[in-house]
């Protein structure tokens, strides 16, 4: 059986993107493993997932096809969206392996230098297809499990930037997926990964509350109780820093996120917004908000400022404290890129071999 399109990953992103695409007439395969298997179940019995919120859709959406066979999956069709946690990209990259063909593209929502794990994983592990493997700059929704099998999208979907590696592949990843998924080009992995609107605000914004998550009993929501001028100057900091970076790299910047914080804190609040202001997280000092994005996005900014000789006292500081909180060096086994295998290039060799 042939679908649109195969979302790997049972999570919050994977159930959202299924439902969506569901809802908009565009068949799915969902895979994860086989420890998904009674969500598949579940989601079975109650005939769907219930998609709530702005993302243009709402109801209650049964995708084609679910199975935890990645073989069966990745012959479903060539279009392939990753939606799982960094700390999954190089299990699921074993799992495709044997499966990848040369027609696949497969697109890792977010992105986080995802391509370079998943290229490194397919060549130990012998696969002779060559896949195009794609990055998607951020997350393609702010959304949360509120229910069992039940999702909430705070945010219509816009455009949305990713690169390949090589970025000489980039054209193929827009062309593949226009007409179910609305992508525009980046200049490459980096780029889009220094672009998430994560590496600013989720490090900066959760190491100054530390106190108030760990007494929160997993109640905190960062952008209702967070928020201070104090903790916008943190953001608007590392924002100032990552721009120094990107400039230094001749690469683009999309945009920020003081700005957006300061307006939510002085309650002008954007169409649309309300929800965002609702989502939980981080509910402790082991939420993603400080593991994923000290290890991948704020570990590789400071990497590239060493780099480029530029100070980033701000970012470096809160990856320490972050490190200190749970007894992890997140500099020192983040995704950097020494630990990328590319700590021993120039600036310009460095661009070149993403290229």
């Amino acid at each position: 059986m042939k679908t649109d399109v195969v979302i790997i990953g049972c999570g919050s992103t994977g159930k959202t993107t299924a439902a969506w695409f569901t809802l908009r007439g565009v068949s799915v395969t969902l895979c994860d493993t086989e420890r998904f298997s009674p969500d598949m179940d579940d989601i079975r019995h109650r005939g769907g997932i219930l998609l709530r919120g702005r993302a243009g859709v709402t109801g209650k959406a049964l995708p084609a096809r679910m199975t935890t066979d990645f073989q069966e999956a990745l012959a479903a069709s060539n279009r392939i969206l990753v939606c799982v946690p960094d700390y999954r990209h190089e299990e699921i990259a074993r799992l495709c392996a044997p499966y990848f063909r040369s027609d696949h593209c497969a697109l890792i929502v977010p992105g986080n230098l995802g391509s370079l794990v998943f290229r490194r994983a397919l060549k130990e592990a012998g696969c002779d297809a060559s896949p195009c493997l794609a990055e998607m700059s951020d997350n393609l929704w702010a959304c949360r499990t509120t229910g069992d099998n039940e999702v909430l999208a705070a945010l219509p979907l816009p455009k949305k930037r990713v690169a390949a590696l090589p970025a000489s592949a980039t054209f193929r990843v827009v062309e593949a997926f226009e007409n179910i998924l609305p992508l525009t080009p980046g200049t490459n992995i980096v780029e889009t990964t220094l672009n998430s609107p994560n590496v600013l605000t989720h490090l900066a914004g959760t190491v100054p509350n530390a106190s108030a998550v760990e007494k929160s009993g997993g109640q905190f929501a960062f952008f209702r109780d967070g928020l201070s001028p104090a903790v916008i100057r943190c953001i608007a900091a590392v924002e100032t820093e990552r721009n120094a970076v990107l400039a230094s790299l001749g690469l683009e910047r999309y945009g920020g996120s003081a700005a957006l914080c300061e307006s939510l804190l002085r309650g002008d609040v954007p169409d649309g917004f309300d929800l965002f202001l609702t989502l939980d997280g981080p509910g402790d000092l082991k939420h993603r908000y400080v593991t994923e994005d000290a290890a991948c996005g704020m570990a590789l900014l400071v990497s590239l400022a060493e780099l480029c000789g530029l100070k980033t006292p701000v970012s470096r500081a809160l990856l320490t404290l972050a490190s200190c909180f749970n007894g992890e060096d997140y500099l020192k086994n983040g995704r950097t890129l020494s630990n990328m295998g590319l700590g021993e290039l120039s600036v310009s060799e460095l661009m070149a071999a993403l290229a």
